[in-house]
């Protein structure tokens, strides 16, 4: 790596995409402990899930929060979903390679599955998924990142009863939406 590139800051203003639909801003708060997310310095993940080109849903969690539910997801499911992810993404390539071609542009990072590779406006539903600190959108191994329909549905299929029973209990709590009427967030 030259010096060039060790300066070269990898985050941007939280882009429009990852900015609330319903508030047409930053996120503020936590879905789930209402902590204000705008400091820098506090991480969060945002999660929207579009159908046609409208949002259906849209989350902001801090990573406190985010771990706590991923640590009620099934050793097993979390070891598949692993397992998932590194058969289908190069954890190592990545970003490097999107950097080099792309600079701090985020949008080739959505424009594609990170599983399959399908363009961004092929299907009906994908999530789009960011980690931000504070106002800040960060670019990590793996995000900012599109999942397609097929992979979210590929995933569903494969997470235990446990982890999907926590889901449901997630999207019941938080989104106040009855389960089964819902995809499930992919990344929570």
């Amino acid at each position: 790596m030259s010096d060039e590139e060790e300066l070269i800051p990898e985050f941007i203003p939280v882009p429009a995409e990852f900015q609330s639909f319903a508030t047409d801003s930053l996120f503020e708060r936590c879905c789930i402990c209402d902590r204000h997310l705008l400091e820098d310095g506090t991480q969060y993940l945002i999660e929207k899930a579009i159908e046609r080109n409208e949002v259906v849903f849209e989350l902001a969690f801090c990573l406190p929060c985010q771990l706590g539910v991923r640590s009620e997801f099934s050793e097993g499911s979390l070891r598949t979903l692993k397992h998932y992810f590194e058969e289908r993404v190069c954890i190592e390539t990545r970003k490097p390679n999107l950097i080099a071609l792309h600079g701090l542009d985020h949008t080739p990072w959505i424009s594609h599955c990170i599983f399959c590779n399908q363009p961004s406006d092929g299907p009906e539903w994908k999530q789009l998924v960011a980690l931000c600190d504070g106002p800040d959108l960060l670019f990590t191994e793996t995000a900012p990142l599109m999942i397609c329909q097929q992979d979210i549905l590929q995933i569903q299929k494969i997470m235990s009863k446990k982890t999907k029973d926590c889901m449901d209990g997630f999207i019941d709590d938080v989104l106040g939406k009855p389960s089964g009427t819902v995809d499930l967030p992919f990344l929570v």
